[in-house]
């Protein structure tokens, strides 16, 4: 049985719009932040300060010339580079189904609970994430890129199991070394986004300790500890 108490979860963040803020969703799909205008269902998207959307189970949102940045789960985001478009056939926190149907896709996954689930998908592919992983998917490609971490696969009629400094091609099923290359604009987008929230969380965490703020244990990592800087390198 699904433990409940994956039903409802504080995202304890801060936004680079807003001061120090809780972020409260019982959903998967959440828009934590965007640049540019993106739109849910071919309705803009408002950039109000403080208040974030919620894409709901079988919308589709489209980013047109924006960027997006979507909270999964506590330890799980997904960005978005421009002219792509992601389906969410699922909005359990439990068990997130993310279609993307155009562009390109970046998701990082820190601590997954066992009977917890992330899939994305890519028209006949599955693609199921494990924990601790950094993974691209491009739909124009049809291509998995697995950074760290492990992926699930099942594709045309086949399961298999990718394992990390991988890229795989969903069409044709063939894996090989991936190789060393400059991150592109989306990959230094994303970059940009992991070292300001780290930055954010690690103030708000300063300023809990100077006013003597108890902070609750957690098992596992918490949202902080999420977003560390991706080394160059690892691009």
């Amino acid at each position: 049985m699904l433990r409940r108490s994956i039903l409802v979860y504080t995202f304890t963040l801060l936004c680079m719009r807003a001061s120090a803020q809780s972020v409260i969703s019982a959903h998967a799909g959440l828009i934590h932040f965007f640049e540019g205008a993106i739109s849910i269902d071919g309705r803009a998207v408002p950039a109000i300060s403080g208040r974030f959307a919620e894409i709901p189970e079988g919308s589709l949102l489209s980013t047109n010339e924006g960027k997006a940045e979507i909270l999964l789960g506590p330890e799980t985001f997904l960005w978005l580079g421009p002219n792509s478009a992601i389906r969410m056939q699922r909005n359990r926190l439990a068990d997130a189904r993310v279609e993307l149907l155009d562009g390109s896709a970046v998701v990082q996954s820190t601590e997954l609970p066992p009977d917890n689930a992330v899939t994305l998908i890519q028209k006949d592919s599955q693609v199921r994430l494990s924990a601790h992983g950094l993974y691209r998917l491009d739909a124009t490609l049809s291509q998995l890129t697995i950074r760290s971490g492990r992926a699930d696969v099942s594709t045309g009629g086949e399961s298999l199991v990718i394992n990390a400094s991988c890229r795989f091609a969903l069409s044709s099923g063939l894996t090989t070394p991936l190789p060393k290359s400059e991150p592109d604009e989306l990959e230094q987008w994303v970059q940009e986004r992991q070292r300001a929230i780290g930055a954010a969380n690690l103030n708000r965490i300063r300023m809990e300790d100077g006013a003597g703020k108890k902070r609750p244990h957690r098992r596992g990592r918490a949202y902080p500890e999420v977003m560390t800087p991706v080394p160059r390198r690892t691009w």
